[in-house]
């Protein structure tokens, strides 16, 4: 297995998408390094930024970022020796492990024991996550030393080759959201239930410290409207430096986006319709603050609050999901209300960029 195989594996197992896989690497470096190795200045995937200021910060990040992305297709260069070697010697293995475990369910996690006993690896189901720190750590030493390999075994990530038996005898009982009764949907413990189907409640997903670039346009319009009105400079430094409630708003709204996220993934991982449910609701929470955010409002941060507030109180019924105890929350809709801004559906101010 090469370097690159395992961590495409990740990405793609964890976030559904093979885009963004620079991003990825640089979040995953975030959350498994010691934390006197994290941050720009310290934190060597973030690239050279020195002279950056703020008429070159765009285009300096985007050099960075092209490099990282580069580094994970790894078709002609793959992590330096350097970065490797600085990655190896600051990892933080209990972080690797929670950045992992805490963006998994346990059927994901089932899943990736499929894939990986398919393909020569022996752990047990329920150390899945402890293998993969381990060929981690062995990637990262290797490549320290110029060779992109983990080991000689060949890889085969696709999972129809690789599920067990009793596993796609799981995804079968699968149902529909949209075939099911709204007692049929409900949490029991520690499990949601959908119909006759159980899944693990998964803990609360962990917001990065660094913004990823899929959140770029939601939280650009916080950082306008927030930095806006509290008379300063907007961008992100300068309101962190500021702090104060209005900090706690921008770090509010990306936890509640984060905490909608998971309600998507949980709901595409416990029934046959899941995404689409999904974006009911986005469509119905549109349709309810859309009177709302069309009113004449004194500031943007008046607009977005009054916004915020509306996707609180109105009734959202294209889906049963809003109506099950223990389930869906007001930080969902105000997470699913920032994401109708990153959609460009919503937008606080005309000028963010």
């Amino acid at each position: 297995m090469l370097m690159s195989d395992l961590i495409k594996f990740m990405h793609c197992a964890i976030t559904g998408t093979d885009d963004g896989g620079g991003d990825f690497l640089l979040q995953l470096s975030e959350e498994s390094l010691k934390k006197n190795a994290r941050g720009p200045g310290r934190n060597k995937l973030y690239g050279d930024l020195k002279g950056i200021n703020a008429d070159n910060e765009d285009a300096v990040y985007k050099r960075n970022a092209e490099t990282r992305q580069r580094w994970y297709k790894d078709t002609h260069k793959p992590i330096p020796r350097g970065i490797a070697r600085f990655w190896r010697s600051n990892f933080d293995r209990a972080g690797f492990l929670d950045f992992v475990e805490g963006r998994i369910s346990i059927e994901t996690r089932h899943d990736w024991y499929a894939v990986f006993t398919a393909n020569g690896y022996e752990c047990a189901s329920d150390e899945v996550s402890v293998l993969i720190a381990d060929l981690f750590v062995t990637g990262l030493e290797h490549l320290a030393s110029g060779d992109r390999s983990i080991d000689d075994n060949p890889w085969n990530p696709d999972l129809i080759d690789a599920t067990a038996p009793d596993l796609a005898k799981a995804v079968q009982q699968k149902q529909r959201f949209a075939d099911l009764k709204p007692s049929e949907i409900y949490v029991a413990g520690n499990k949601l239930v959908v119909g006759t189907y159980e899944v693990q409640m998964p803990d609360p997903k962990a917001v990065p410290n660094t913004v990823s670039s899929f959140e770029r346009k939601y939280t650009n319009q916080l950082i306008a409207v927030l930095c806006g009105e509290c008379g300063i400079e907007a961008n992100i430094y300068a309101l962190r430096e500021h702090g104060g409630d209005y900090l706690e708003d921008f770090d509010d709204a990306r936890r509640n986006y984060y905490l909608a996220d998971s309600l998507r993934e949980l709901m595409k991982d416990s029934s046959l319709d899941g995404e689409d449910e999904f974006q009911k609701i986005k469509d119905d929470t549109y349709a309810g603050v859309r009177p709302t955010y069309r009113q004449h409002h004194a500031t943007p941060y008046e607009k977005m609050q009054k916004t915020l507030e509306q996707a609180s109180q109105i009734a959202l019924t294209r889906s049963h999901v809003p109506q099950t105890t223990g389930l869906f929350f007001a930080e969902h809709r105000h997470g699913i209300t920032h994401m109708l801004v990153n959609d460009e559906r919503l937008k606080w101010v005309d000028d963010a960029q």
